[in-house]
């Protein structure tokens, strides 16, 4: 076959081919190891930014040391004219790829895949730690080969000159990856080291379900996660989080990934996904509570508008029924005034009324209500920012296990604390709660993530329990 660089590499074996090239197995005879040969031919590129993408692997592989990701050997050229061709050489790694053990029926457990998504993500973390960080930007099951019997993976891109996509958009930037594992910022454009973070959670999940990546996306991909009774609640949570659609409702990193995957696989509680579910949960909260007042404000005006036809309408019939009245009857004409001033300042008075207040929304669908307990206070003093901290220390069961949690309830100034009586007076009655019960409504797949409606408020404001609280009936806290 082909013979390169004056007979150090002797092509052997094609092991992919694409569009715009191929990729060789070789014995490179200086060092007498198999290689990797991949040939791009400039004569079959459709833009230059083929060539671009191809020359930037070249610089980006040349960077890298890592055990798991084929070592970078040598670029060159060879050729001329509509005969040139560039080539990369890389260290072949031997093995099947993951797409061909899915392909051939080969599942998955939970600590099968656990091992797997650990080392993916020490390699994911690896690359986006260079400077600049390397985003891969195609993670999928074709681009992982399985080495020593299929526990070691290596990320590799063989074949990618094929399977790529590349879409020129109408702003100029160009889409790099494989539909079906590319989130929706990487179809924008953009690529993010979550971009790769995203694509390990849909191959992980593929290995669990053996379903296509078009299968799982989005709300699909989040009821196939909750679908799956063989894994663990935790494992699960991870997954959800690595396939959100949202940059910012996915792990921050790799890093914290890896931790938090090394303390599933170890029985140990999760770091990250706390934080981040929290994260998620103030968030959701803020767009609710931005979503209410902008329809309030929207029924404030429309219901304005009407009470001031109405009021218009009543004023006119009023001031008709008065000119009849006055044509028939001799009344006063400051008794005509005093009637004409009522009609006038009772819809106005109805008008000015608080109508819409912040009523209390329910929990989504499927959370459970179940009975938390305030087990105390206390007090934390800041002597630097002179702030005194009041903690409300509350508890609820789930599933048999007792959870503690702590809440903010007041920040106040030393001389507020000691001049104002409305602090003491809420912490007084904070002590007085010690041992009420009041409702807590649950996640049932996250217990982590819990309203406490009775305790605080959505300024995270103290507010004294209700007892036997109506979830069907609106709560005005304030």
């Amino acid at each position: 076959m082909l013979t390169l660089q004056d007979g150090r590499y002797h092509c052997t074996e094609l092991l992919g081919e694409g569009s715009m090239g191929r990729t060789f197995l070789a014995d490179d005879t200086r060092s007498g190891q198999k290689v990797a040969v991949k040939a791009l031919y400039p004569s079959r590129l459709a833009t230059l930014k083929d060539f671009e993408l191809f020359e930037r692997e070249a610089h980006v592989l040349q960077r890298l040391d890592h055990p798991q990701v084929p070592a970078y050997i040598d670029a060159f050229s060879e050729g001329h004219g509509d005969a040139l061709c560039y080539y990369i050489v890389q260290a072949y790694a031997p093995g099947h790829n993951l797409r061909e053990f899915l392909d051939r029926g080969e599942r998955f457990d939970q600590e099968r895949l656990l091992d797997l998504m650990i080392q993916l993500a020490e390699i994911l973390a690896y690359l986006h730690s260079q400077e600049p960080g390397v985003v891969h930007r195609d993670l999928k099951p074709a681009n992982i080969i399985l080495c020593h019997q299929g526990k070691i993976p290596t990320l590799v891109d063989f074949g990618a000159v094929r399977e790529v996509v590349r879409l020129t958009m109408g702003g100029g930037s160009t889409i790099i990856g494989t539909f079906g594992y590319m989130p929706p910022e990487q179809l924008m454009g953009r690529a993010l080291p979550a971009t790769d973070l995203y694509a390990l959670g849909i191959t992980s999940l593929e290995c669990l379900t053996r379903r296509t990546p078009s299968d799982l996306h989005g709300e699909d991909a989040a009821a196939m996660i909750d679908a799956l009774n063989d894994i663990s609640l935790d494992l699960r949570r991870v997954l959800r989080r690595l396939c959100a659609p949202k940059v910012e409702d996915r792990y921050p990193s790799a890093t914290s990934l890896l931790q938090d995957l090394k303390q599933l696989r170890s029985a140990q509680t999760l770091i990250h996904i706390d934080r981040l579910e929290r994260d998620i949960a103030r968030r959701q909260l803020e767009r609710e509570k931005a979503l209410v007042n902008a329809t309030g404000t929207a029924v404030t005006f429309l219901a304005g508008l009407i009470a001031f036809v109405i009021l218009g309408a009543s004023f006119l019939g009023l001031i008709l029924t008065l000119r009849s009245l006055l044509n028939s009857v001799a009344v006063p004409t400051s008794a005509t005034l005093a009637l004409s001033i009522l009609g006038l300042l009772v819809p106005l008075l109805i008008l000015s009324t608080r109508y819409i207040q912040s009523s209390w929304n329910a929990p989504p669908p499927g959370w459970l209500r179940t009975p938390g307990v305030i087990s105390g206070f206390d007090t934390l003093s800041l002597a630097e920012s002179e702030q005194l901290l009041v903690n409300l220390s509350y508890s609820f069961e789930h599933r048999g296990q007792t959870l503690d949690y702590q809440a903010h309830a007041a920040t106040a100034p030393f001389s507020l604390f000691t001049q104002s009586s409305s602090l003491p007076d809420k912490l007084q009655r904070l002590n007085q709660h010690k041992g009420t019960s009041f409702d807590i409504f649950v996640d049932p797949t996250n217990p982590h993530n819990h309203i406490a409606i009775e305790v605080l408020n959505a300024e995270m404001e103290y507010l004294e329990p209700i007892h036997h609280f109506d979830p069907e009936h609106p709560h005005h806290p304030a």
